[in-house]
Protein backbone atom coordinates (compact mmCIF):
# COMPACT_ATOMS: atom_id res chain seq x y z
CA UNK A 1 0.00 0.00 0.00
CA UNK A 2 2.80 2.14 0.89
CA UNK A 3 4.78 1.88 -2.15
CA UNK A 4 1.35 2.44 -4.05
CA UNK A 5 0.48 5.71 -2.36
CA UNK A 6 4.22 6.85 -2.65
CA UNK A 7 4.29 5.99 -6.98
CA UNK A 8 0.78 7.54 -7.09
CA UNK A 9 1.85 11.16 -5.38
CA UNK A 10 5.12 10.85 -7.65
CA UNK A 11 3.29 10.94 -10.93
CA UNK A 12 0.93 12.66 -9.47
CA UNK A 13 3.11 15.65 -9.00
CA UNK A 14 5.17 14.75 -12.55
CA UNK A 15 1.30 15.45 -14.19
CA UNK A 16 1.10 18.97 -11.70
CA UNK A 17 4.60 19.58 -12.74
CA UNK A 18 4.67 18.91 -16.60
CA UNK A 19 1.26 21.49 -16.20
CA UNK A 20 3.51 23.90 -14.31
CA UNK A 21 6.19 23.56 -17.06
CA UNK A 22 3.65 24.71 -19.31
CA UNK A 23 2.60 28.14 -17.19
CA UNK A 24 6.10 28.69 -17.11
CA UNK A 25 6.71 28.86 -21.19
CA UNK A 26 7.07 32.40 -21.52
CA UNK A 27 9.61 33.08 -18.57
CA UNK A 28 12.53 33.41 -20.84
CA UNK A 29 15.18 32.46 -18.04
CA UNK A 30 14.79 28.71 -19.15
CA UNK A 31 18.08 27.95 -17.99
CA UNK A 32 17.88 29.55 -14.35
CA UNK A 33 14.05 28.15 -14.81
CA UNK A 34 16.00 24.25 -14.78
CA UNK A 35 18.47 25.43 -12.09
CA UNK A 36 15.73 26.77 -9.57
CA UNK A 37 13.68 23.11 -10.05
CA UNK A 38 16.79 21.67 -9.51
CA UNK A 39 17.55 23.03 -6.47
CA UNK A 40 13.79 23.09 -4.92
CA UNK A 41 14.02 19.55 -6.03
CA UNK A 42 17.23 18.85 -3.45
CA UNK A 43 15.72 20.92 -0.62
CA UNK A 44 12.20 18.95 -1.08
CA UNK A 45 14.69 15.61 -0.69
CA UNK A 46 15.63 16.65 2.46
CA UNK A 47 12.32 17.41 3.57
CA UNK A 48 11.66 13.89 2.32
CA UNK A 49 14.28 12.63 4.34
CA UNK A 50 12.58 14.63 7.13
CA UNK A 51 9.10 13.32 6.87
CA UNK A 52 7.65 11.22 10.10
CA UNK A 53 4.03 10.53 8.54
CA UNK A 54 3.15 8.72 5.72
CA UNK A 55 1.14 11.95 4.21
CA UNK A 56 3.55 14.71 4.59
CA UNK A 57 6.02 12.06 2.81
CA UNK A 58 3.56 11.96 -0.08
CA UNK A 59 3.15 15.09 -0.12
CA UNK A 60 7.37 15.35 -0.19
CA UNK A 61 7.26 12.71 -3.03
CA UNK A 62 5.08 14.89 -5.07
CA UNK A 63 6.31 17.80 -5.10
CA UNK A 64 9.36 16.05 -6.00
CA UNK A 65 8.01 14.13 -9.51
CA UNK A 66 6.42 17.97 -9.69
CA UNK A 67 10.05 19.35 -9.41
CA UNK A 68 11.90 16.87 -11.84
CA UNK A 69 8.85 17.33 -14.45
CA UNK A 70 9.93 21.02 -14.78
CA UNK A 71 13.54 20.25 -15.24
CA UNK A 72 13.29 17.21 -18.31
CA UNK A 73 10.60 19.16 -19.73
CA UNK A 74 12.64 22.42 -19.76
CA UNK A 75 15.82 20.44 -20.83
CA UNK A 76 13.95 18.50 -23.83
CA UNK A 77 12.27 21.73 -25.24
CA UNK A 78 15.71 23.23 -25.37
CA UNK A 79 17.42 20.71 -26.96
CA UNK A 80 14.91 20.12 -29.42
CA UNK A 81 14.65 24.06 -30.22
CA UNK A 82 18.24 25.33 -30.34
CA UNK A 83 19.49 21.58 -32.37
CA UNK A 84 19.81 22.01 -35.91
CA UNK A 85 17.32 19.98 -37.68
CA UNK A 86 19.90 17.49 -39.24
CA UNK A 87 21.16 16.84 -35.83
CA UNK A 88 17.98 16.86 -33.61
CA UNK A 89 17.96 12.67 -34.09
CA UNK A 90 21.43 12.24 -32.32
CA UNK A 91 21.18 15.23 -29.96
CA UNK A 92 17.62 13.45 -28.72
CA UNK A 93 19.13 10.51 -28.45
CA UNK A 94 22.14 11.52 -26.87
CA UNK A 95 20.48 13.41 -24.30
CA UNK A 96 17.80 9.75 -23.62
CA UNK A 97 20.92 8.21 -23.26
CA UNK A 98 22.50 10.23 -20.84
CA UNK A 99 19.12 10.77 -18.88
CA UNK A 100 19.16 6.61 -18.70
CA UNK A 101 22.66 6.32 -17.68
CA UNK A 102 22.49 8.71 -15.14
CA UNK A 103 19.46 7.67 -13.21
CA UNK A 104 20.58 3.92 -13.05
CA UNK A 105 23.84 4.76 -12.16
CA UNK A 106 22.16 6.74 -9.22
CA UNK A 107 20.22 3.98 -8.79
CA UNK A 108 23.10 1.96 -7.86
CA UNK A 109 25.13 4.36 -5.75
CA UNK A 110 21.58 5.06 -3.81
CA UNK A 111 21.45 1.00 -3.00
CA UNK A 112 25.32 1.16 -1.95
CA UNK A 113 25.23 4.23 -0.20
CA UNK A 114 21.81 3.11 2.02
CA UNK A 115 22.95 -0.04 3.01
CA UNK A 116 26.03 1.25 3.85
CA UNK A 117 24.62 4.26 6.05
CA UNK A 118 20.73 3.84 6.23
CA UNK A 119 18.14 5.28 3.61
CA UNK A 120 17.29 8.31 5.61
CA UNK A 121 20.88 9.37 5.41
CA UNK A 122 21.41 8.44 2.20
CA UNK A 123 18.24 10.96 1.33
CA UNK A 124 20.24 13.69 3.47
CA UNK A 125 23.39 13.06 1.52
CA UNK A 126 21.29 12.72 -1.34
CA UNK A 127 19.88 16.35 -1.36
CA UNK A 128 23.71 17.88 0.30
CA UNK A 129 24.79 16.67 -3.05
CA UNK A 130 21.73 18.00 -5.21
CA UNK A 131 21.98 21.59 -3.62
CA UNK A 132 25.99 21.92 -3.89
CA UNK A 133 26.16 20.76 -7.02
CA UNK A 134 23.08 23.20 -8.21
CA UNK A 135 24.83 25.72 -6.79
CA UNK A 136 27.93 25.09 -8.46
CA UNK A 137 26.38 24.92 -11.77
CA UNK A 138 24.53 28.29 -10.94
CA UNK A 139 28.10 29.80 -10.07
CA UNK A 140 30.48 28.56 -12.07
CA UNK A 141 28.57 27.50 -15.26
CA UNK A 142 27.14 30.85 -17.03
CA UNK A 143 25.72 29.56 -20.33
CA UNK A 144 23.01 27.96 -17.98
CA UNK A 145 22.85 30.69 -16.24
CA UNK A 146 22.48 33.01 -18.86
CA UNK A 147 20.45 30.81 -21.51
CA UNK A 148 17.56 32.84 -22.76
CA UNK A 149 14.47 31.18 -24.62
CA UNK A 150 13.64 33.16 -28.20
Amino acid sequence: MVTGLLGAANSAGAIAGSFLALLLVGYRAKGMLVLYASLAYGFILLGFASATTLWVGALMIAALGAADAVTVAVRQTTVMLTTPDHMRGRAFALMILAAQTANNVGTIWVGAWAGAIGASNTLVLGSVISVVATCLIWRFWRPIREFRSG
